[in-house]
C-alpha cells in the first residue's frame, strides 16, 4: 500500500523502522479516507438493506405486541414427528396435490367457521387499524397479489408450489429427497385476534386423527405431524405465525402432507413491505424459508433458519453497524463509515457478518483494517495475527499475485519491521517477490 512504501523501502536498503513508526500513528485515518472496501454483490445488498430491515423489524415487533398483548399463542409447543411424504417424485406429488386442494378447502373451511361462526372462510380478510382522532377505525384488505386483484381470505389456498422452486429446494436443502418436501400443497388461515388464533389452533387439534389411524381414515381426515410455533420463536425479521404440517387423507388409502399457515392480520398487513427486505437479508440468517406468507403464490415459511440465540447475535451485530448512520445511508457509505471507525466492536461486527456471508475478500480487507487500528493503538503483536489471517484469506480467495494479497504481504512486512524483525520481513518480501520492487521504489 502507498502509505507503507517509504518504511518498506527503508527496510530494503537496510534502514531502520523509524519512518514506519512515525507514519503508523496516522495510518488508520489515512486508510479509512482512501480505501474502499471490496465486498461481494450479496454483501452490498445486505448492507444496503440494513436500515430498512431494522425499521421493518421494529414495526413488526410493535404490531405483534399491540395486537397480541396476552400472548395466548405461547401455550402451544412446537413439535415434529419427522413424517415424510409417501410420494417420491414431483409428478406423484403434483397428482395427489391437485386431488388434495378441494379436499383441503372443504376441511379447513369447516375448521375456520367452527372456530368463529361469524367468520366466513371465503370472506376477505381485513386489517382493522387503530382508531383515528374521531374514534373511527379504517379497515384495509390484505394483498396477496394486488396487481392481479387478489387479496387474502380468512381461508386462502394458493397454487401448488411450482416445479422449479420444488427442484431447487429438494436439491439444495433436502439432498434430492422429494419425500421431505412438505409444502407443495398450502393454505393460509387469517384471523383478527389472538382469541381467534387460539380457537383455530384448538379446533385443529380437536378434529385431528391419531397418526396410527391415518391409513384407514375417511377423505378429509387429517393428522397433525408438525407444528412450528413462530408466535413463540419469531422469524428473524420479526414475523410471527404458526406453521402446521398435516397429513390429509385424499381417499383410497392415500394421503399427502400439506402446510397450513396461521396468521394474524396485524402482522400480515406488513408482508408486502417486509418481504423484499427479508429476501435481501436471507443469506445472513441461513434461512431456507420465508416470512410465513405467500408471495406470488409462493409460501416460504417452512425454512428452519438459525437458532434464536444465533439470530439474536446477528441482529445485535447489525444494530452495532447501524449506530451512527444517517437516514438513507447506502451500503458504500455505511462501509466507509465503519472502516473510518476505530471502534473494535463495530469493526468486529462487520468482519463477522462478512464471514457469515461467505465474503472472504471483504473479511480479509476488514482484518487488514483491524490490524491497522491495533497498530495505531500500540498493539503490534495482536495486529500481526490479523495481518497473517488476512494474508492467508486473500491468498486463498484471490490468489497470491492479486494486488490485495500483495497489500497484505506489505502490511505484514511493515508490522514485522516495526517490531524489529527485519530478517523475517525481508524473507517474507523475497518469498513473495516484493523485495526488489520496493528497492526500486526508493531509488527512483
Amino acid at each position: 500500500m502507498p502509505r507503507e512504501v517509504a518504511a518498506l523501502a527503508a527496510l530494503a536498503v537496510g534502514g531502520t523502522a523509524l519512518i514506519f513508526r512515525a507514519r503508523t500513528r496516522r495510518r488508520a485515518a489515512e486508510e479509512a479516507a482512501v480505501w474502499p472496501l471490496p465486498v461481494s454483490a450479496t454483501s452490498r445488498k445486505v448492507f444496503g438493506s440494513l436500515e430498512g430491515f431494522l425499521q421493518s423489524r421494529q414495526v413488526m415487533q410493535t404490531a405483534a405486541a399491540e395486537a397480541m398483548p396476552q400472548r395466548l399463542m405461547l401455550k402451544y409447543d412446537s413439535f415434529d414427528h419427522s413424517m415424510a411424504q409417501p410420494q417420491s417424485t414431483y409428478e406423484e406429488l403434483l397428482a395427489l396435490g391437485e386431488k388434495a386442494l378441494p379436499i383441503l378447502h372443504r376441511t379447513f373451511s369447516t375448521i375456520v367457521e367452527e372456530a368463529d361462526p361469524n367468520l366466513p372462510a371465503d370472506g376477505v380478510a381485513m386489517h382493522r387499524h387503530a382508531a383515528d382522532e374521531w374514534g373511527m377505525h379504517r379497515c384495509t384488505r390484505i394483498g396477496l397479489l394486488k396487481r392481479k386483484g387478489l387479496y387474502f381470505k380468512h381461508l386462502t389456498l394458493v397454487p401448488l408450489k411450482p416445479r422449479a422452486r420444488c427442484e431447487e429446494k429438494v436439491g439444495t436443502e433436502y439432498g434430492g429427497a422429494w419425500s421431505r418436501l412438505l409444502d407443495v400443497v398450502r393454505c393460509s388461515i387469517v384471523m383478527y385476534s389472538e382469541e381467534q388464533l387460539c380457537a383455530v389452533a384448538d379446533t385443529l387439534v380437536r378434529r385431528a386423527q391419531p397418526l396410527a389411524r391415518l391409513v384407514h381414515a375417511a377423505v378429509g381426515d387429517y393428522a397433525i405431524v408438525r407444528l412450528k410455533n413462530r408466535f413463540r420463536s419469531p422469524c428473524f425479521n420479526g414475523y410471527q405465525d404458526a406453521l402446521y404440517s398435516v397429513a390429509l387423507c385424499v381417499g383410497a388409502g392415500q394421503w399427502v402432507v400439506c402446510e397450513v399457515q396461521l396468521h394474524h392480520t396485524a402482522l400480515l398487513i406488513h408482508k408486502e413491505t417486509s418481504h423484499p427486505l427479508y429476501e435481501c437479508m436471507r443469506p445472513l440468517f441461513g434461512c431456507g424459508g420465508g416470512d410465513g406468507s405467500a408471495v406470488d403464490g409462493e409460501g416460504e415459511g417452512e425454512g428452519e433458519g438459525e437458532s434464536e440465540s444465533a439470530v439474536a447475535r446477528r441482529i445485535a451485530m447489525l444494530e452495532q453497524l447501524a449506530r451512527g448512520g444517517c437516514p438513507g445511508e447506502t451500503s458504500e457509505e455505511l462501509l466507509a463509515r465503519v472502516l473510518a471507525s476505530a471502534e473494535a466492536a463495530t469493526l468486529e461486527a462487520l468482519r463477522q457478518l462478512l464471514q457469515l456471508l461467505g465474503d472472504a475478500r471483504g473479511v480479509a480487507a476488514v482484518e487488514r483494517r483491524q490490524a491497522a487500528a491495533l497498530e495505531a493503538q500500540g498493539q503490534p503483536e495482536a495486529a500481526e495475527l490479523l495481518h497473517r489471517r488476512a494474508l492467508a484469506r486473500a491468498d486463498a480467495a484471490l490468489g497470491t499475485a492479486h494486488p490485495e494479497a500483495l497489500s497484505s504481504v506489505r502490511s505484514l512486512a511493515a508490522n514485522l519491521l516495526a517490531r524489529g524483525e527485519r530478517r523475517t520481513a525481508q524473507r517474507l518480501l523475497r518469498q513473495r517477490g516484493q523485495y526488489l520492487s520496493l528497492l526500486r521504489s526508493v531509488c527512483v
